[in-house]
């Protein structure tokens, strides 16, 4: 894939083009690693079918034969896909309320269903219910309960 990115054809200042350039080769590093954890090509997430493109705020993400990878300074790379990439990207995906993921796709309690947390909320999936939306106030209240 040609990861090339020209900045200055968006019509920003040399200085904020520095660190744009900058920021998309720091993305496109920390999400090529992260690909290569998951195994690669040869892995579940398949070769890449889009170059690292800007995404929502200062965010970057590539498109995987399996899923997404999505970066942002403060979250890093996490990888998004099936049921649960499906609703995050339905609802507006990185734009929306939930922002940037923060984990990678993880098992729940009892291996009964599947999770991505997010800056803004979490989304839930279970093979009874699919996937649902919890947003950051009723997610913090949870853990608040929980944690007494």
């Amino acid at each position: 894939m040609n990861h090339r990115y020209v900045p200055e054809e968006q019509g920003v200042s040399a200085v904020e083009a520095v660190k744009q350039a900058e920021r998309h080769a720091l993305a496109d590093a920390e999400i090529s690693a992260k690909h290569l954890a998951l195994g690669g090509d040869a892995g579940w997430q398949g070769g890449p079918i889009s170059d690292t493109r800007p995404s929502a705020g200062e965010g970057y993400e590539r498109q995987y034969a399996g899923g997404r990878i999505f970066w942002a300074p403060g979250a890093g790379a996490h990888e998004v896909h099936g049921a649960i990439a499906e609703k995050y990207l339905a609802l507006g995906g990185p734009q929306s309320v939930l922002g940037y993921p923060t984990t990678d796709e993880s098992p729940c309690a009892r291996d009964e269903g599947r999770y991505n947390h997010f800056v803004g909320g979490s989304i839930y999936w279970m093979w009874r219910t699919g996937a649902h939306a919890v947003y950051r106030p009723i997610v913090d209240e949870w853990a608040r309960r929980k944690a007494m």
